[in-house]
C-alpha cells in the first residue's frame, strides 16, 4: 500500500513538472491584439468584485459572446494580480499597435 502511494506521489510530481516546464515560457508573453483588450483592458466588470460588478459580469455579452465564468475568472484574477499589470500593458498595446 505504501509502495502505491509513493509511486501516485512521484507520477503526479512529474506530470505536474511536465505542466510548469511547459507553461513556464508564457509568463513572460504580453497580451495579444486577438480579444485581451475586449475581454480585459476595455470590460469595466473585471475591474471590482462589488455587486454591481459582479452583476454585469453575469449580464453582459463580451464580443457578442456570453461568457459570465470567464468573466468572472478575469475579475478575481484583476482584482488579486493584474491592476497595475493591466494599465502598463494597455500602454504597451497601444504603442505596439503605433508601431505598425
Amino acid at each position: 500500500m505504501v509502495h502505491l502511494k509513493r509511486t501516485s506521489v512521484v507520477l503526479l510530481l512529474f506530470v505536474l513538472a511536465v505542466v510548469v516546464l511547459t507553461f513556464l515560457p508564457s509568463l513572460k508573453n504580453n497580451f495579444v491584439n486577438w480579444d485581451d483588450d475586449i475581454h480585459l483592458l476595455g470590460n469595466p466588470a473585471v475591474e471590482g468584485l462589488d455587486p454591481g460588478h459582479l452583476r454585469e459580469a453575469f449580464t453582459q455579452n463580451v464580443n457578442k459572446t456570453y461568457i459570465p465564468l470567464t468573466t468572472l475568472s478575469f475579475t478575481v484574477e484583476y482584482h488579486f494580480f493584474m491592476k497595475t499589470r493591466c494599465t502598463k500593458a494597455a500602454a504597451g498595446s497601444r504603442n505596439d499597435t503605433n508601431k505598425k
